[in-house]
């Protein structure tokens, strides 16, 4: 593991939270934090501030961009916290439309994920139920997910690959895999309370499974065999011990990963190229991390 140097920070312009990036190629990128929606056009090296309440009508109050996804630059999707839905804009944040999921209780989406513009799922929870989760294919559909009445243990990470494999982690430990695209999931594994997961990504060239995670170890677990078994992965720097918050892959091997280094309470950057593995520790706690093949 080697400590690095090559990352800098750049102004946002904002004093709220950043808690979502996404990039769609290595000019244009969004971000949502706390009340806003931020968008460049450059790179990174100037960012254009889109107050969701301003465009967005009887938003509740404290929302946050939580997750989105972009299937172009201008078309793509939000996960508001604090109850306020799932959106799509299509002309890059300027006009909004709140997407009708199809459960009738799922009041609280809390991540996305799309393969492509016509497949894709959405995590969460219910308003007085745990673990949801609803399958976009051309429309919202609901999907079997086993019963579970624990309103604090809803989805914070889920993702799919293109063998119709998925997975799911909860914020109460619980992880969830799907065989069929999204459309029936099994509860495959339960760490109990002290593990909240955060994020969840499957590399497409090995099959291997993530789901990053806070709690004692490594701060991320991995499978190698469909979600049979899993265990903590402690490649590339987890010696650390940190709280993750997101793991992201691009479209090669290489993977990154953020959150908090536990033991000097620093922000925290790991990632692994082709010729080894590195770290960078930043006076802040890092939320999301966004790859292309382009940039990070």
């Amino acid at each position: 593991m080697q400590a690095q140097h090559s990352w800098y920070t750049i102004d946002s312009g904002v004093e709220s939270d950043l808690h979502s990036v996404y990039f769609f190629n290595d000019q244009r990128g969004y971000i949502g934090g706390d009340s806003i929606l931020l968008k460049t056009i450059d790179a990174g090296f100037n960012w254009l501030t889109i107050a969701l309440s301003n465009h967005i009508p009887n938003l509740q109050n404290g929302y946050s961009g939580v997750d989105m996804h972009w299937f172009n630059p201008n078309e793509g999707l939000i996960v508001l916290s604090d109850f306020n839905g799932v959106y799509r804009t299509e002309d890059g944040g300027d006009t909004w439309e709140i997407e009708e999921l199809a459960n009738d209780g799922f009041c609280r989406p809390m991540c996305i994920y799309f393969e492509d513009a016509t497949n894709g799922v959405v995590g969460g929870g219910g308003c007085f139920q745990g673990a949801l989760v609803d399958e976009y294919n051309s429309n919202w559909v609901v999907t079997d997910v086993p019963e579970n009445f624990d309103s604090e243990d809803y989805i914070v990470g889920i993702a799919l690959s293109e063998e119709q494999f998925g997975i799911a982690g909860t914020s109460r430990g619980k992880i969830y895999r799907t065989f069929n695209n999204g459309s029936n999931w099994e509860l495959i594994e339960d760490l109990g309370d002290g593990y909240v997961f955060s994020d969840a990504t499957i590399d497409e060239f090995t099959g291997k499974a993530y789901l990053t995670y806070h709690g004692e170890g490594a701060g991320m677990y991995s499978s190698t065999d469909n979600g049979d078994t899993w265990s903590q992965d402690f490649d590339c720097g987890a010696f650390f011990y940190p709280n993750l918050n997101a793991i992201t892959l691009n479209d090669t091997t290489d993977f990154y990963h953020v959150g908090e280094e536990t033991n000097m309470g620093l922000g925290y950057l790991g990632y692994k190229l082709d010729e080894g593995c590195y770290y960078e520790p930043f006076d802040e706690v890092l939320n999301d991390v966004s790859a292309t093949d382009f940039s990070v």
